[in-house]
C-alpha cells in the first residue's frame, strides 16, 4: 500500500535565501582567486541585414571589467586550424565560467538592456599575447551562453557557462576607450575613410582637386590596404618548391 511521503519541513533546500547568498558568495570568491580579469564588450548593431537578420555593421563603444574562470586548462579546444575551401581557418576555442551575480552588478547595472551575456559579444583577455602587431590581449567571441550549468543548487543559478571562439575582424567599429583594442580597427580596416590613400605623380606629389581634397584611386591595391594579406608570403614559398618549366607534368614526351 502506497505511503505519502513528505520532504522535512525543516530543511527549506528552494527556498533558503540565505544559504543561496552564501552560495553566490563562494562562487564570486572561487572565481575571484582562480579566475582572471577579462572586459565585456556588448555588440551594438549599427545596420543589420532584414533578410538574414545578420549585422551587417557593428560597433563596440563600452567595456566592462569582469572576472572569469578559465575551464579549458589544457588549452584551445574546438576545430582548432585547418583548410577550407576559404583557405586556412582558426576554430580556438575556450569555455569560461562568470558569476551571474557579478555579471548584473558589473553590467546590467550600467546597462540595463544587457540581462545576460549575448552571442555575438565580445570578451576580451588583457593578459593573452595577441596577434595584431605583436599587441598584449586577445579578442574572443560569445558563441554559447549556458545558463543552466549547475541544476539550480538550493532552487537558484549561480554562474553562466560561455563557450568563446577566437575574433575574427569584420570591419566592426572599436571605440571602447582601451587602446589595444580601438586600435584593431586601424590596423585591419579597409574603409577608406581611416585608410590614408593618395594619387601621386611619378615626383612622388599628391593630386588633389581645385579645391585641395584629395583624389581617391577607386581600383587601389588590397596590398597596400590590407595589413592582414599574407598572399605574398604562400607565394613566396611556393615558388620554392613548385616547378612551373613543364609544360605537362603528366606526359612521357619532351612536350
Amino acid at each position: 500500500m502506497p505511503t505519502n511521503s513528505h520532504r522535512s519541513n525543516y530543511f527549506q533546500n528552494y527556498e533558503a535565501s540565505g544559504e543561496q547568498r552564501l552560495i553566490d558568495d563562494l562562487v564570486i570568491e572561487a572565481i575571484q582567486i582562480y579566475g582572471q580579469d577579462a572586459f565585456y564588450l556588448p555588440r551594438n548593431r549599427v545596420e543589420t541585414d532584414l533578410l538574414y537578420g545578420e549585422a551587417v555593421l557593428s560597433k563596440f563603444d563600452a567595456n566592462y571589467p569582469l572576472e572569469i574562470y578559465i575551464r579549458s586548462v589544457e588549452g584551445y579546444e574546438g576545430e582548432g586550424k585547418f583548410m577550407s575551401k576559404f583557405g586556412l581557418e582558426i576554430r580556438d576555442q575556450i569555455n569560461i565560467t562568470i558569476a551571474r551575480k557579478r555579471f548584473q552588478e558589473e553590467v546590467e547595472e550600467f546597462n540595463p538592456s544587457i540581462t545576460r551575456p549575448r552571442e555575438g559579444d565580445l570578451i576580451f583577455f588583457p593578459w593573452v599575447r595577441g596577434s595584431i602587431e605583436n599587441e598584449i590581449g586577445a579578442l574572443f567571441e560569445v558563441k554559447y551562453v549556458e545558463n543552466e550549468s549547475v541544476f539550480y543548487q538550493l532552487g537558484n543559478l549561480q554562474t553562466y557557462d560561455i563557450s568563446l571562439e577566437k575574433f575574427e575582424y569584420s570591419n566592426e567599429r572599436f571605440s571602447t576607450g582601451i587602446a589595444v583594442i580601438d586600435a584593431i580597427e586601424t590596423t585591419l580596416s579597409q574603409d577608406k575613410q581611416l585608410t590614408t590613400l593618395h594619387v601621386t605623380t611619378e615626383a612622388g606629389s599628391t593630386l588633389t582637386t581645385e579645391s585641395g581634397e584629395d583624389i581617391f584611386n577607386d581600383s587601389f591595391s588590397k596590398r597596400t590596404t590590407d595589413k592582414a594579406d599574407t598572399s605574398d608570403f604562400f607565394e613566396d614559398t611556393a615558388d620554392g618548391f613548385i616547378d612551373f618549366s613543364e609544360i605537362n607534368p603528366f606526359s612521357e614526351n619532351d612536350f
